[in-house]
């Protein structure tokens, strides 16, 4: 089984909530609004990381940041983005199946025609309580669990 944590929203700020929550990960993917290098850096002494740019992220700071990015863990194929507004593929066609999302600061967990939408809220707290969410991946198998602090 692999474990893959999944973060949104943090502005600025890695709660330690978040570090003992990743304590145990294969991965990280990151949605977006991150605004601190330092950021990205702490988290990558945890797991590899996958990140995208969010729209309060500035492209100086994160020059090699994309903000979409499609690529596969465990044989499955997601695809990362900040905001849903901004989807610019066919998920289907495309052969995604889990999305990764943010930018709401709310979570979600819906399958829609066999696809996984993920949105873990917001890391920071900021308009709502601070939660982040842990991806298991078996087989194909797909648990989403919600840690909230």
């Amino acid at each position: 089984m692999t474990t893959i944590g999944i973060l949104s929203d943090t502005h600025r700020v890695l709660q330690r909530e978040v570090i003992t929550a990743f304590k145990d990960v294969n991965y990280i993917i990151h949605a977006g609004d991150i605004e601190r290098p330092q950021v990205l850096a702490k988290l990558k002494t945890l797991a590899p990381v996958y990140a995208v740019q969010g729209n309060v992220d500035n492209s100086d700071i994160f020059p090699s940041l994309p903000t979409h990015d499609l690529f596969e863990i465990e044989g499955m194929t997601f695809y990362l983005l900040h905001n849903m507004n901004t989807l610019d593929i066919d998920p289907q066609a495309a052969g995604v199946q889990i999305i990764i999302h943010g930018h709401t600061h709310k979570q979600r967990h819906d399958i829609i025609d066999g696809i996984h939408y993920i949105n873990p809220g917001t890391a920071s707290g900021i308009r709502n309580h601070g939660s982040v969410a842990l991806l298991e991946v078996d087989d194909k198998n797909v648990n989403v669990r919600f840690i909230n602090y």
